[in-house]
């Protein structure tokens, strides 16, 4: 079994707590989403995500607490945000560096004529 089907497993087996009308429900959904993505994020995640300290309920907190600051709403995005910033993971929409092809580092002995 994959990592990522190892961290899907423990999440669901987590959200099962709660019903599909809870915002918990719809919390461990988007971290699933976030597992999918590559196993590094899914092996973080496994790693840290418990009953405890690191639990959907405490993910949760944390976006509630962003809605209370924004007329009561945490649109996907800053939900994503604050996910990946609870589990320590990077952000999703940082760019990433550009590939450079050899083409771009030629020297053209002309320059130097």
């Amino acid at each position: 079994m994959s990592i990522i089907e190892q961290a899907l497993q423990k999440i669901t087996a987590l959200q099962s707590k709660y019903k599909e009308n809870q915002k918990h429900y719809w919390i461990a959904e988007q971290i699933k989403d976030i597992c999918r993505e590559n196993s590094d994020n899914a092996q973080h995640i496994f790693n840290d995500i418990d009953d405890d300290k690191m639990s959907i309920a405490e993910v949760e907190k944390k976006i509630n607490a962003y809605a209370k600051n924004h007329g009561g709403c945490c649109p996907p995005q800053p939900a994503d945000k604050i996910i990946r910033d609870f589990f320590g993971l990077g952000d999703a929409t940082a760019e990433k560096p550009k590939h450079t092809s050899s083409a771009d580092n030629m020297i053209n002995l002309e320059d130097f004529i």
